[in-house]
């Protein structure tokens, strides 16, 4: 977890401000304004307002349009998000200096570029592509689906998958064209093959098609695709605008702004950590199919020869297994911020709760902070109001600015190159996306990151990433993508401010989603946003920093009851009854309003959204008496500024190991393995292997060498058997007497179904040379767990058989005793994260460890101990032909599959469970050792 001691404010600073200073009026600014609407407005209303050139021809429009006015000019006064002309940018560097006394900014200049859908002027002809010998690059998404090429495809109503028949031609081009080649070049290359007419009229379907893209095609980022282009914009031609006022003198205060990383390192520890739900179940679903083997990346994420993405009853053996249950199905029970915020809430009639005085409690497995940390923050006088902080890189906030402004380009690409230093073991990489609208400007920037994967559009870097060199493979609940070419782990990042949620393309959320797995992005403690249906919230701030304004829930009704004589008598005497600020916002996100409760017209605007809403929710705001940021006349601003915090911690690990790649692990039915699928409630298959499968497996040990089974719920819930023949020749015996075995199961329903299966062996998890080794293993083992099921043990009992494993294996030194027990911490801390374990559910853990401990002896028979110690040489030989660096991962896999067997049901909870316990048996045994050094 990051600590305030490696958390840095990192000096560089994004300063953005209004239009206008908030000392002007709408009636002197209305010549700028209007200039700034009309890139903005429709066309409609622009026609509208060309006749007004004064004040008096503002007075004279009718009031539904003076409002529109009004609103305006109180974004371009009160509202710092960049849009158009209406906010700018600068850059600017925090100070120790006492002297430090704020900044003072250059008039406005305007960046203006074509609007991105200009794009769609220029029309690209066939002999265009070969005369100017253009770049071509294969489409990143394509990949084999058996005889077709299925690829993305951009269609009028959205993306798409498309599916074309392959041929050597296409797929020649296609692997030749995996980074940009010169069309003069590829035509060379194959025309002795295939022809030069033929090479050329397949690369121009291809570009129809969009198999291919070409360099006279749109790129989102890297040199500025219209500059690229040498595209001049016409008279009709809409411009996109970003803003900048320019530094002229100044520094920010590091004092005042020096509670910000402490605040933001305590919320890192009491607020959970974020989990993407559709990349949960992609996991999940991943790992049913493909256990831990590697497939191609679109592959796993086509809906039929993958899992897709973003589609998305059992006994009780124990009342503590309901309990942890119970908190696995609900992510916000652990700890509940929530219900300590309700009774500070409740037991205050402060206006104001400092957070540090709340005591809240610490998760204690939340995630580490990005290595680079955005917080946007409202600055006034000695007030800083947070208004966002987190996610996976500040450059998601940043990058946009690149296109414009060096100074940005330069800190992003420094930001980028420090996260890369922090994490050597994998590689970043940017997702440029083109959504095909309006809203890809902001997509629009600079190449921040080495590495980049272009989805559908031309990529112009240095080295293009492809979907078909990403492999991705799930381990534990991570999910891990590599590539081929590169060797190493790779981590998307985002460079934009995109909401990519609104999107609806799998490849994109994929990859989206992926790019905030291991890192804690919710920081955010708005207390609306916590707590909903309050008619008034509390400030909660810490130190100088809020983190929550004061909030109002006002209705029209109840302004309209009050005596009065006219609306502003009611709406006065109302915000007076309430004690509410001067100074009121409304609205969410960058969609607000600014009211100034003592200015008419202010209060005409605060009725007439009232009237239209019927209640909404004000926040308190402020206006600085003496503002931050000032111009070079000495006229204040609504100063906004984007911190960035960073720390050099590790957070992302390499590859898992051992990593053992892909294989032939294909047994059909006929060869010397048999498995069957065989569907039975979760409450019975004790049963099943006790009165049916031993008494089977005794009657034909002639025929059967080895034999295990594993416990499953894909598909519903069912036990897998595999049994090794002696003799191939066997096989149909041997499967016709199994199902007459079953049959009176199957005849009263039982059994639900039995499918003779291919048993694909798990070479990518145990490694090839390794698997019967395993195998033998899985035999043993299976024989100690039915030795354990015949004596029919309850769940305590299985307790003590695994936690012995444990401390034998420990004692033995299978891992040095160090990195044991750093396995099962870690193991501990795993299990308890993916159940939301909290600090009711470890009372209830440490209760139970304390009663068996106290109430609790191991039992068994002389047999079963046989069993038992046949089972613990077997795991430790089995482990030890592994590297030393593998047998951690291994010795996991094995007692995983050990609990598997050993339980009906909820055998991860189980697994937690037995992690749990032993954990807390090392700390008490560590603890004692402390106490009493004779004890070994």
């Amino acid at each position: 977890m990051t600590t305030i001691q490696s958390l840095h404010l990192h000096p560089t600073i994004i300063y953005r401000t209004p239009q206008f200073s908030y000392n002007g009026s709408w009636h002197t600014c209305w010549p700028p304004l209007k200039q700034s609407i009309a890139v903005s407005a429709s066309a409609e209303l622009n026609e509208l307002l060309a006749v007004v050139q004064d004040e008096t021809d503002l007075r004279r429009l009718p009031q539904n349009l003076r409002q529109t006015i009004w609103k305006y000019f109180n974004r371009a006064t009160f509202r710092s998000t960049p849009y158009g002309a209406f906010a700018a940018v600068g850059v600017a560097t925090i100070a120790d200096a006492a002297q430090a006394q704020g900044l003072r900014i250059k008039d406005q200049y305007l960046h203006t570029y074509p609007d991105w859908l200009a794009h769609r002027q220029l029309e690209i002809k066939q002999e265009q592509v070969f005369d100017k010998n253009c770049l071509l690059l294969a489409n990143s998404s394509w990949y084999v689906a058996g005889k077709d090429i299925r690829y993305i495809s951009k269609e009028e109503t959205g993306y798409e998958l498309v599916d074309i028949s392959s041929s050597g031609l296409i797929r020649t081009l296609l692997y030749s064209c995996e980074a940009p080649k010169a069309a003069a070049s590829v035509c060379h290359e194959f025309a002795a093959t295939y022809g030069e007419k033929e090479v050329k009229d397949a690369i121009w379907q291809m570009l129809a098609d969009q198999l291919l893209f070409c360099s006279l095609q749109p790129n989102l980022s890297g040199q500025e695709y219209f500059e690229r282009f040498g595209f001049t914009m016409r008279e009709d031609t809409k411009p996109y605008i970003i803003a900048e006022r320019p530094l002229a003198s100044g520094d920010i205060p590091r004092s005042l702004l020096r509670h910000v990383p402490e605040v933001v390192a305590l919320l890192a520890e009491v607020l959970p950590s974020y989990h993407a739900t559709a990349l949960n179940a992609f996991a999940t679903a991943f790992a049913a199919r493909f256990g831990e083997k590697e497939i191609p990346l679109m592959v796993a994420l086509d809906p039929e020869l993958g899992v897709g993405y973003g589609q998305m009853d059992q006994q009780v053996e124990s009342p503590l297994i309901e309990t942890l249950r119970q908190s696995a199905g609900n992510k916000e029970q652990e700890p509940s911020t929530q219900e300590f915020l309700i009774k500070a809430i409740a037991g205050t009639k402060q206006r104001i709760i400092q957070l540090e005085e709340l005591s809240l409690p610490v998760r204690k497995n939340n995630l580490p902070l990005a290595n680079s940390v955005p917080v946007i923050c409202t600055v006034s006088d000695d007030l800083v109001y947070m208004e966002y902080a987190g996610g996976a890189t500040a450059n998601a906030i940043l990058g946009r600015f690149s296109l414009p402004l060096t100074e940005i380009e330069q800190h992003c690409r420094q930001l980028a190159a420090s996260e890369q230093a922090a994490n050597p073991d994998v590689l970043f990489f940017d997702v440029s996306y083109a959504i095909g609208s309006v809203t890809d400007n902001v997509n629009r920037r600079k190449h921040i990151y080495p590495l980049q994967l272009s989805i559908h559009n031309f990529d112009t870097s240095e080295k293009p990433l492809h979907t078909g060199d990403l492999m991705v493979s799930v381990h534990g609940d991570q999910v891990f993508l590599r590539s081929k070419k590169w060797g190493k782990r790779m981590v998307p990042r985002f460079a934009s401010g995109y909401n990519y949620m609104f999107s609806d393309l799998p490849l994109f959320r994929f990859l989206c989603d992926l790019q905030h797995q291991q890192v804690h992005k919710n920081l955010s403690l708005k207390l609306r946003d916590r707590i909903s249906g309050l008619s008034y919230y509390p400030r909660l701030q810490h130190k100088n920093v809020v983190l929550s304004p004061e909030t109002w829930l006002i209705t029209i009704n109840a302004i309209n009851s009050l005596p009065g004589e006219t609306v502003y008598e009611r709406l006065k005497a109302y915000l007076a009854e309430r004690h509410m600020s001067r100074y009121l916002k409304c609205g969410c996100g960058d969609q607000t309003l600014f009211f100034d409760t003592k200015d008419t017209e202010h209060l005409t605007a605060l009725y007439d959204h009232l009237r239209k809403e019927k209640e909404a929710y004000f926040e308190e705001s402020w206006l600085p008496v003496n503002s931050l940021i000032k111009d070079e006349q000495g006229n204040p601003f609504m100063p906004q500024l984007i911190l960035t915090l960073t720390h050099q911690e590790n957070i992302y690990t390499g590859l898992p190991e051992p990593f053992f790649g892909t294989s032939n692990n294909l047994i059909i039915p006929g060869d010397d393995w048999l498995y069957f699928e065989i569907f039975v409630h979760p409450s019975r298959t004790d049963d099943l292997v006790c009165s049916h499968i031993l008494p089977f497996i005794a009657a034909h040990k002639t025929a059967v060498k080895s034999w295990f089974f594993v416990r499953y719920n894909q598909d519903g819930p069912h036990m897998r058997l595999r049994i090794q023949l002696q003799d191939q020749e066997r096989m149909q015996q041997v499967t016709q007497q199994l199902f007459q075995v079953l049959k009176p199961w199957m005849e009263t329903g039982i059994i639900s179904d039995i499918r003779l299966r291919p048993y694909r062996r798990e070479t990518e998890r145990y490694g090839e040379l390794f698997i019967e080794h395993v195998e033998q293993h899985f035999f043993i083992d299976t024989c100690f767990v039915t030795a354990v099921l015949t004596e029919d043990m309850c769940t305590d009992q299985k307790y003590l058989w695994a936690l012995k494993l444990l401390t034998d294996c420990r004692e033995l030194l299978l891992l040095p005793t160090g990195d044991f027990d750093r396995l099962i911490a870690a193991n501990s801390a795993a299990y308890c994260s993916e159940h939301s374990l909290g600090p009711m559910d470890f009372k209830a853990l440490n209760k139970a460890a304390k009663e068996l401990n106290n109430n609790m002896g191991l039992t068994g028979s002389p047999a079963l101990t046989v069993h038992y110690l046949n089972m613990l040489n077997s795991l430790t030989a089995t482990v030890s032909i592994y590297e030393p660096r593998q047998r951690p991962v291994q010795f996991s896999a094995l007692f995983h599959m050990l609990v598997n067997r050993l339980f009906a049901c909820d055998q991860r909870l189980q697994e937690t469970i037995i992690y749990y316990f032993f954990e807390r048996s090392l700390k008490t045994f560590r603890a004692k050792a402390i106490l009493n050094p004779c004890v070994q």
